[in-house]
């Protein structure tokens, strides 16, 4: 195992927005602050942590700018400091690591993400100013876990003190984005579907899902919010449209199949996502494409389930089709419209 490490950088220069703290804790200038980094424990039932990408490629990166306080309560400008530290155990959100800091009040404003080993800089997210956090868009990708994103605020007072004691604290990591996973409930008939005359088996056909891909489309009229305000309670901003990405179709069980899935940002009056999930084989041949939309929930996970291997809609499903309303996992009234 890699060693743990963090880089002391040079501040960025951007403008703040209101926030909300937690109560400061008071730290003993000249102290070595040892800050402690956790999941919040209340949030795995609507958000499971991740825990399928290998060590072997990723490493946690904990992104943190601390701001000082002036006389008159607001914040700088500027952090006064900011320190990336990352790590290559990536089965739990749990770390530690120690600051110093000058005798001041301090608020530590806290990204956490993945990104591939060894790697310091952005990957799915650029963290250059967190009051205009964004998905790189330029080469968009879904059905990944890299794209969880966790933030923690912290407020700290630190006082004159002459000794050379260690003080710790902690800071609350918390999922800001929201992801949805959509299962095709319709494997069998698929299989049965696409079963030759010459009587291959079941197993025979499943190797060959592979042949088979999935399109995701964004849509087309409504913005997907890729632009985040850390400092103003991590609200997006405002989006793009156009966007897609691919995904392969895994197997579940006999009559399930994993489609796509993907981590997105949730608009402050947003109450739903629409999107087309588009079936292709390999080659490029279009086989069906399901119009559909879901509610929203920034913070939450979703399982969103229907026949979308064998759905028949319009004669032109890309050009349209019946939005179907297909089932919810949790609480989500399965009659949402």
């Amino acid at each position: 195992m890699r060693n743990l490490k963090y880089i002391l950088m040079a501040a960025a220069m951007f403008m703040l927005f209101s926030c909300v703290y937690e109560y400061p804790v008071y730290i003993p200038a000249g102290t070595q602050l040892k800050l402690t980094f956790k999941l919040d424990s209340t949030v795995l039932q609507s958000y499971p942590q991740m825990n399928d990408l290998s060590s072997e490629e990723y490493d946690l990166r904990y992104v943190i700018k601390a701001y000082r306080k002036t006389a008159s309560g607001n914040l700088t400008t500027t952090p006064h400091k900011e320190f990336i530290y990352s790590k290559d155990d990536i089965t739990s959100l749990d770390s530690t690591f120690l600051v110093e800091l000058d005798e001041g009040s301090y608020v530590f404003y806290t990204v956490t993400d993945y990104v591939p080993q060894y790697m310091m800089g952005d990957h799915h997210f650029s963290t250059a100013s967190f009051a205009d956090l964004h998905i790189r868009c330029e080469n968009y990708h879904g059905s990944t876990e890299s794209k969880t994103l966790y933030t923690g605020i912290q407020e700290v007072q630190i006082e004159h003190f002459d000794g050379q004691e260690t003080s710790s604290d902690t800071i609350s990591l918390t999922p800001v984005l929201y992801k949805y996973q959509i299962v095709a409930t319709d494997l069998q008939k698929f299989y049965d579907s696409k079963m030759t005359k010459s009587g291959d088996s079941p197993d025979f056909v499943a190797l060959h899902l592979e042949n088979y891909y999935v399109k995701v489309r964004y849509d087309d009229k409504e913005p997907l919010f890729t632009h985040m305000d850390v400092y103003n309670g991590c609200k997006a901003k405002w989006g793009m449209t156009g966007l897609s990405y691919t995904s392969p179709i895994t197997k579940l069980n006999d009559n399930e199949a994993m489609l796509c899935f993907d981590h997105i940002m949730v608009g402050p009056d947003q109450k739903e996502l629409k999107l087309k999930v588009g079936i292709y084989r390999k080659d490029g041949t279009h086989v069906t494409t399901v119009p559909v939309k879901f509610p929203v929930h920034k913070g939450k996970f979703q399982c969103v389930k229907g026949d979308f291997l064998t759905y028949v809609g319009l004669e032109d499903t890309e050009d349209g089709g019946v939005t179907i309303n297909p089932g919810f996992n949790g609480n989500i009234d399965n009659n949402y419209k």
